[in-house]
């Protein structure tokens, strides 16, 4: 179901006008598998689930605001994530997310909503992983 709401908001923040702007409004608890390297293994964490909310105009435009959380295995861990994003024209999205202060990832979803993703060290600006991520039905 969140999928198909994603997907129609998505669709409708491509075709439409950036000269007006409407009411934004959230869509919450988008959640999405994550398998790969994270870049937070370091600290023995297996981090499976990414849970975010995405704030934007999704009549007007088609870029928004995201926020929520990285959850791993390592109960005790939990690392904030804030980013932005923006529809592409073949039906996916691109979104920069910054987790934690340590790490940012970039990823560019298909249609279906998969992605493989680029983290980053926000340290030395190297490449420490490739999480794939996958939205939850």
């Amino acid at each position: 179901m969140k999928k198909s709401i994603l997907a129609v908001l998505l669709a409708l923040a491509g075709n439409a006008s950036a000269y007006n702007v409407a009411t934004p409004s959230i869509i919450s608890n988008i959640q999405w598998t994550v398998t790969g390297t994270t870049g937070t293994e370091s600290a023995n964490n297996t981090c499976t689930l990414l849970n975010l909310d995405l704030s934007g105009d999704w009549v007007k435009g088609s870029k928004f605001a995201i926020y929520g959380g990285l959850f791993c295995n390592n109960s005790a861990t939990t690392y904030g994530v804030t980013g932005t994003g923006f529809t592409l024209d073949g039906g996916g999205i691109a979104m920069f997310l910054s987790i934690g202060s340590q790490f940012y990832w970039t990823c560019s979803t298909t249609a279906q909503f998969g992605a493989t993703c680029k983290a980053v060290n926000t340290a030395t600006l190297s490449q420490i992983g490739s999480p794939v991520i996958t939205l939850l039905p």
